[in-house]
């Protein structure tokens, strides 16, 4: 009875297996949407998203030979790492809010910018000792991840060490796979970490306040544990061929054939604003009878802005953005969906979507086949398209105060809606930057503080191996300003901590403001939970020496020593001789 009870689950296994083998195939999807903004421009957005399904209860399951259109190579990184989702971006120029509206995707900040999120147990918190050896060990794969990432998109993100560059906000964002998060379990964590670490922790804590941002279970998760964010920035890296290259090489037609082969090198890196991202989760694609068996969703995006010719529209427009027309584009045979989606009047909504061949066709229009021809009539009116793309919020942040050490960050916030909207306003200080919490005000004429600031989560810096982390949860009141400061002292630095040229000035990452509660249409086209803006960078001059007096001191010293020294030498050699004469 035992035997046939073994080969009843052999059979049943080996079944169940062919099933699971039928159900798990690659996959590859590309879209290009088209959206025209204000003052003469467009936003031309390229997004090739790649499925592997894969069984992570198998062992060394990326071992595997048979990678039809996923990389290899891209599997072969993400495996080591306990890691859930991540995404880096490579971005040159700023996305303006108020004179371009929201954009089609996520605007990155200026610089290079990398965000993971790796599986936590929360049943650690009981136990200070296994809790720090698992921050020890999301450390080094953190560290281990950004210099496979470096290397593999030739970036610059090995700059990334323990503490310096590296925050983990506990409020901000949410990870946007299928995953259990819970942002007080987050806190927690990061509570007992810091406690570790004899340090003081400054908050206000409203227990009903997040009480709706802990997510419920996954009904494919079997008891999932809690997600930590890692985030660090690099402000000064810069966007070239050298990027875009590696990004096309994990596409199955390269940029030979498909969509890809529209991206024009020099209209991408001469544009307003260029952005490149990789995008990489996981999550559970089946029902609960096949929840060991999860997929990984690869995303490249390349987006840019771009000008355009006043007149332009529809086919015509698209001719003139890309390097190839639409007459002579090869679809890729590998993809299973290829599709160009245009925006028409600005508004984040694309009611017009083709394949490719009705494109090559002149099919751009909608189902009636009247809209462009309406659209032409009223061109002919006008010489450029003025969309009314200013969002309904605003923010703006710059320096404050005089000289290189005691200076100050001043923040507006505007809501232009009638309507409050909650908000969460994040600010990376390097550990160079020492704020003054009690300098804290956040001011508003529509009320007073207790009504707008809601939490403050504060991580003091530590000299040299921690930098200090700001999250404010605001409620922004119907068509008001909202003006946060405070004060900050800049730090002398160690000769050898200095850049290479410090009179230039240090920089500063960006801040991001995650914004909740808009209205419906303006998620229609990111589908997210949340908008998340991004402000410029900043410059902060730092005290330094003169490094200028080395370089004088050692020239005089040598003028000095050459003078005496060629005196000695003469005197010493020189032969004296009394003449016959």
């Amino acid at each position: 009875m035992k035997n046939f009870n073994l080969i009843i689950y052999f059979v049943i296994s080996k079944f169940y297996g062919l099933f699971i083998i039928a159900h798990c195939k690659d996959s590859f999807n590309e879209n290009l949407k088209v959206k025209p903004l204000s003052h003469n421009l467009v936003q031309v957005e390229f997004e090739f998203i790649l499925r592997r399904f894969f069984n992570r209860s198998s062992v060394d399951i990326y071992q595997y030979r048979n990678f039809d259109i996923f990389p290899r190579s891209f599997a072969q990184l993400v495996e080591p790492s306990n890691v859930s989702e991540f995404k880096v971006s490579l971005t040159q120029g700023n996305w303006r809010w108020k004179q371009w509206g929201a954009p089609i995707s996520e605007a990155a900040p200026f610089g290079g910018r990398l965000t993971a999120w790796f599986d936590v147990d929360d049943s650690n918190l009981h136990d200070i000792s296994l809790l720090r050896e698992e921050e020890t060990q999301l450390q080094s794969q953190w560290k281990l991840l950004s210099s496979s990432l470096s290397g593999y998109l030739c970036g610059s993100f090995s700059f990334i060490e323990d503490q310096h560059n590296t925050f983990s906000p506990s409020f901000s964002f949410e990870p946007t796979g299928k995953a259990h998060f819970s942002s007080e379990g987050s806190y927690k964590r990061e509570q007992l970490l810091l406690r570790t670490h004899k340090s003081k922790r400054y908050s206000m804590w409203l227990d009903s306040l997040f009480s709706s941002s802990v997510s419920k279970k996954n009904p494919c998760e079997k008891k999932r544990a809690n997600q930590k964010l890692f985030l660090s920035h690099y402000p000064i890296e810069r966007v070239c061929t050298e990027n875009l290259l590696p990004l096309l090489r994990l596409l199955p037609c390269r940029s030979a054939q498909g969509l890809s082969s529209l991206i024009d090198p020099s209209k991408l890196f001469s544009a307003k604003y260029t952005s490149l991202s990789l995008f990489w989760k996981r999550y559970c694609p089946y029902e609960k009878s096949l929840c060991d068996v999860r997929s990984g969703e690869l995303v490249v995006t390349v987006s840019y802005v771009t000008e355009r010719e006043p007149l332009s529209l529809g086919n015509s427009l698209l001719h003139f953005l890309f390097k190839n027309s639409f007459s002579q584009l090869d679809s890729c045979a590998l993809a299973e969906q290829s599709y160009v989606s245009f925006d028409p009047d600005g508004s984040g909504i694309f009611a017009i979507t083709k394949t490719i061949q009705e494109v090559k066709d002149g099919l751009l229009m909608d189902e009636n086949n009247t809209f462009l021809q309406k659209e032409k009539e009223k061109e002919k009116e006008r010489k450029y398209w003025l969309w009314d793309s200013k969002f309904p919020v605003e923010m703006e942040r710059r320096l404050t105060g005089s000289g290189k050490q005691k200076r100050g960050i001043l923040v507006h916030l505007r809501n232009n809606m009638k309507g409050n909207i909650s908000v969460t306003y994040l600010e990376t200080l390097p550990w160079q930057m020492q704020p003054f919490l009690h300098s804290l005000a956040v001011t508003s004429k529509a009320g007073n503080r207790e009504n707008i600031l809601q939490f403050v989560n504060y991580i003091p810096s530590i000299d040299r191996n921690r930098s200090a982390l700001l999250e404010l949860v605001c409620v922004l009141p119907s068509a008001s300003e909202v003006t946060i400061s405070f004060d900050m002292y800049t730090k002398f630095l160690r000769y050898l901590e200095y850049p290479y040229d410090p009179h230039r000035g240090f920089h500063m990452g960006p801040a991001a403001l995650i914004i909740r509660g808009l209205p419906a249409e303006f998620f229609q086209v990111t589908n997210k939970r949340a908008v998340v803006m991004y402000s410029s960078n900043l410059v902060v001059l730092i005290p330094a020496p003169d490094f200028s007096m080395p370089y004088n001191v050692v020239s005089l010293t040598s003028v000095l020593l050459t003078f005496f020294f060629t005196l000695l030498t003469g005197n010493v050699v020189r032969m004296w001789k009394v003449s016959e004469s």
